[in-house]
């Protein structure tokens, strides 16, 4: 939990396993600019899933162009994806989600 915004700009590595959950919370915004979230698979071990991430934002989510994210995204004000970004999971957010080119999967 942050009390600040939350910016990642190289990549973040997730590790544990498929029945891990993870819930990252933050006052305001989260930016994800030209990084990709990794699920990795452990040796002998599974990856964590998409689904058991959870992002939660009292701010906005902006994707930056290029950008792959990972998760459960609950946004409080706008989210958008810039083009050729993409999130394996789900996002929701109160006022608006935007997606210029994106591509959305679900988990």
């Amino acid at each position: 939990s942050w009390d600040s915004p939350v910016d990642f700009y190289t990549d973040l590595l997730i590790s544990g396993d498929q029945d891990s959950i993870y819930i990252f919370q933050t006052s305001n915004n989260i930016l994800a600019a030209a990084s990709i979230i990794l699920l990795p698979n452990v040796p002998g071990g599974t990856a964590p899933l998409a689904q058991n991430i959870f992002w939660v934002s009292a701010g906005a989510l902006t994707v930056s162009t290029g950008t792959h994210i990972e998760g459960i995204f609950l946004i409080a004000t706008a989210a958008v994806f810039k083009t050729g970004s993409s999130l394996n999971g789900r996002v929701l957010a109160q006022t608006a989600v935007t997606l210029d080119t994106a591509v959305i999967t679900a988990p």
